[in-house]
């Protein structure tokens, strides 16, 4: 079963997939993305089967495909009989699994709140192991706090800045993984480049597309990017400095 991006269903329409999805597959897995938050992975449906829904919020490490198969994966093991602490999917590491508070479950799983209407449902947060935790991954077992989770603020905060909510960021994973960003270009009004290191030697594979606001909310020192003119970009040491401006001689633009 593939993920599904419900942003273009209406509530029936929705309503209707979900349980068709239930009725075929046992569960349904709803996809929310594209806004200022991290990506949000999470069933519905599951409830009635192993005592929970399954959430996976943020994880930009895994792709929409590998957030599908940890979840079949994670399901299966539960389904198989007990609560397992941990559950090893080939090839995309090991999960632990813990409940979520209730902030959280009624935060950010909306469509699981409507379908149950009312009915109050355990869910368990699949959480990766240290190898692939993104800065997008909370702690979803304590209550949702801006201070302790800055990348999840959006939740209920209001977008402060001129740019759209909506605004993205190419970046690696080690810039996600908490190594500091080095190399920033505005290719667009919401579109920006953020690396850390050099940006041609960053691998394909470990190339993220992801929201403006997650990059900024981790490391305020990243705001003066805001503030470029398309075309234009800036560098800094790893360890230590200010912005520069990154400029090609006699034209203004990028290098």
């Amino acid at each position: 079963m593939g993920l599904i991006d419900m942003s273009n269903l209406d509530r029936d329409a929705a309503r209707e997939l979900i349980e068709r999805n239930i009725r075929q597959f046992g569960y349904h897995v709803y996809i929310v993305a594209g806004g200022p938050l991290p990506r949000v992975v999470y069933t519905i449906g599951l409830s009635d089967r192993i005592g929970a829904e399954l959430l996976l919020a943020g994880g930009v490490f895994y792709t929409a495909d590998d957030a599908r198969r940890i979840i079949e994966r994670v399901q299966h093991q539960l389904h198989a009989g007990g609560r397992p602490s941990k559950v090893d999917v080939d090839g995309l590491g090991a999960f632990t699994l813990q409940a979520v508070h209730g902030s959280w479950r009624d935060g950010l799983l909306l469509g699981a709140v409507d379908y149950y209407r009312g009915r109050t449902v355990e869910v368990l947060q699949i959480t990766p192991d240290e190898k692939h935790v993104t800065s997008d991954v909370p702690n979803a077992a304590r209550e949702w706090n801006p201070q302790v989770e800055p990348v999840w603020q959006w939740l209920k905060a209001a977008w402060p800045f001129a740019v759209p909510s909506t605004a993205t960021a190419t970046t690696n994973l080690e810039a996600l993984q908490g190594r500091r960003v080095t190399e920033v270009v505005r290719w667009g009004e919401d579109e920006w480049e953020m690396f850390s290191g050099a940006g041609p030697d960053v691998p394909e594979d470990a190339v993220r597309v992801v929201p403006l606001g997650s990059l900024l909310a981790a490391d305020s020192s990243l705001l003066p990017v805001l503030d470029l003119e398309v075309g234009r970009g800036l560098w800094r040491d790893e360890r230590d400095g200010p912005w520069n401006r990154w400029e090609r001689k006699g034209t203004g633009g990028v290098d």
